[in-house]
């Protein structure tokens, strides 16, 4: 049984000239739509999602996406992201299981809020992504968020500057939660956004299902997400373990990563779901 449950479920970088990537981490209950769907909130909107699958990024499932490439919003293959750690990892993450919230797949937005990346145990899962040069150098951070349906579930999402993608970071933005997160067919961003600064806070917004970070420049970021019982009390070191046993769920959901990387020095957006 589930005691609380959200989803970071959103990621995209946006600008006039740009490589939008986006990834749909799945659950079995997940239906996966056609790559010609356009998925995703407003100007974050974007199609051709990479489809991952299981827990953790080393999955087998995951080997045949990676070694055919990352497919950006054009279809083509991305040149925007660096292999993490063992060659041919272009995304690395890790989570105790995957799991959905219940928005089920009427439709593709649905879908994309539906199956995540769970937590156990507050082993919080967490996402690494490393940019090449010719990524756009600014660019925004867009994640999605929904409540486990009967749980009322809330937590604490921020964004790390990395040098070892298996050790923690630099925080660099606010810790930000989102008190009624719900998704019903609607997307409705928190609050404004939330700009890179060297003095992160812990910040509480009253509604919404996705954060949008913005004004980011590190070339080795991760997505990180914290559902201890006090929000307040958000844990910035990392799981214990990277290959996580399976564990009683308990709070967070990352279900799908959606990256824009642009190649003009223009505003941008990433979008991780």
């Amino acid at each position: 049984m589930k005691s609380r449950s959200f989803i970071i479920s959103i990621l995209t970088l946006w600008s006039a000239s740009a490589d939008t990537l986006s990834f749909k981490f799945q659950d079995t209950a997940d239906t996966a739509f056609a790559e010609d769907v356009i998925a995703g909130a407003g100007d974050y909107a974007d199609d051709h999602w990479n489809f991952l699958q299981g827990a953790l990024s080393g999955d087998a499932a995951n080997t045949a996406l990676f070694t055919a490439g990352i497919k950006n919003g054009s279809g083509d293959v991305t040149t925007s992201l660096v292999d993490i750690g063992a060659a041919n990892t272009p995304v690395q993450y890790a989570s105790a299981n995957t799991w959905r919230s219940g928005a089920g797949n009427a439709d593709a937005n649905a879908t994309i809020m539906n199956g995540y990346l769970d937590d156990g145990n507050d082993d919080q899962p967490f996402v690494n992504f490393s940019l090449t040069a010719s990524a756009l150098p600014v660019y925004k951070v867009v994640v999605y968020i929904n409540g486990d349906a009967p749980n009322t579930a809330v937590g604490r999402y921020w964004i790390e500057e990395w040098t070892d993608p298996l050790l923690a970071g630099t925080v660099i933005t606010d810790q930000v939660a989102i008190l009624s997160n719900g998704y019903t067919g609607t997307f409705l961003q928190a609050g404004s956004d939330f700009e890179a600064t060297a003095t992160p806070a812990n910040v509480d917004e009253a509604s919404g299902n996705y954060i949008v970070f913005s004004n980011l420049t590190a070339r080795n970021f991760r997505v990180r997400s914290s559902g201890n019982g006090d929000p307040e009390d958000a844990d910035r070191s990392m799981p214990s373990k990277f290959s996580m046993m399976l564990m009683t769920r308990k709070v967070i959901m990352i279900p799908t990563v959606s990256l824009i990387f642009g190649k003009s020095p223009t505003a941008s957006i990433l979008t991780v779901i």
